[in-house]
């Protein structure tokens, strides 16, 4: 008996932290995104706002993405293309399919926005410099197999849906993140993860990782450092999430990645931040 009394407080805090998906519907939840990038002093910045709205259905639910703003500022080269590329969705609404937990379950006309997008790259390297970089970007983008693009347009909405993210019990652990740019596929990073819940229902997940990685993935990325060869990177991730158990949805996060190396001469050091912030429609 003393055994079972001792896991109940484990057994409450995991039945009231199950996945519940239940956003506020028929109603535009706004979904603001600031991404910021820097490399040895050079920042380059990109906003974009959009609206969700989500409408039930019989198998679940339908999440209308819309972009309505975007702000691209010193954007060059590689970074300028994906801006536009990003831009020529504007005002056109993205539908996907959820399931009742908020799973994606698809996205309508897939083939269509990927479409358009490559459409836009190719536009807007008509007359520079470089137009042959439209066919190297958008032609793999025409290429990709349908569930490629569909996972690439969900990308979009992901970050929104806390799934089971909130069934995670207090505590801290030991995890191995994946690689992402500008790190080649592949590497990976050791850290911590902490999970809290707070007494209003909303779960916090903050994640670091640091380490050294293979330089030799950085020498042909667009988000290079200052020419010449980059010894022993490091690298170091933060990240905070905060999500709402009641709806499911993210309510904030935050994400920063610095990666420092050295050229033999001096230290170069890159850094992005992203914070995404949701906000639920006004009440009546």
């Amino acid at each position: 008996m003393t055994r079972w009394l001792g896991l109940l407080p484990v057994a409450l805090i995991a039945s009231a932290a199950q996945a519940t998906f239940h956003p506020i519907q028929d109603r535009p939840y706004r979904y603001d995104s600031v991404e910021t990038r820097s490399a040895d002093g050079v920042e380059r910045r990109f906003q974009s706002k959009r609206t969700v709205v989500f409408h039930q259905t019989d198998r679940g639910f339908t999440a209308i993405v819309t972009l309505v703003m975007v702000d691209h500022q010193n954007a060059a080269g590689v970074a300028q293309m994906f801006a536009t590329a990003t831009e020529s969705l504007l005002n056109r609404p993205l539908r996907f399919a959820l399931g009742p937990d908020g799973s994606i379950e698809g996205v309508e006309d897939a083939d269509a926005a990927i479409a358009q997008i490559a459409m836009a790259i190719e536009r807007m390297a008509i007359g520079t410099r470089r137009p042959g970089m439209s066919t190297a970007l958008a032609a793999p983008l025409r290429a990709m197999p349908p569930e490629r693009k569909v996972a690439m347009l969900t990308s979009i909405v992901s970050p929104l849906l806390a799934g089971h993210l909130t069934d995670r019990l207090p505590g801290k652990v030991a995890v191995t993140l994946p690689s992402r740019p500008p790190l080649a596929p592949g590497m990976a990073l050791s850290g911590t993860e902490t999970v809290r819940h707070a007494a209003n229902g909303q779960v916090t997940i903050e994640t670091e990782a640091t380490g050294n990685v293979d330089a030799s993935s950085l020498a042909d990325s667009p988000g290079k450092f200052a020419a010449g060869p980059v010894a022993a990177p490091s690298v170091t991730t933060h990240s905070t999430r905060r999500f709402d158990s009641t709806s499911g949805l993210l309510v904030e996060s935050t994400e920063a990645s610095d990666v420092i190396a050295s050229d033999g001469r001096s230290l170069h050091r890159t850094r992005t931040a992203t914070v995404i912030t949701v906000t639920p429609p006004a009440h009546d």
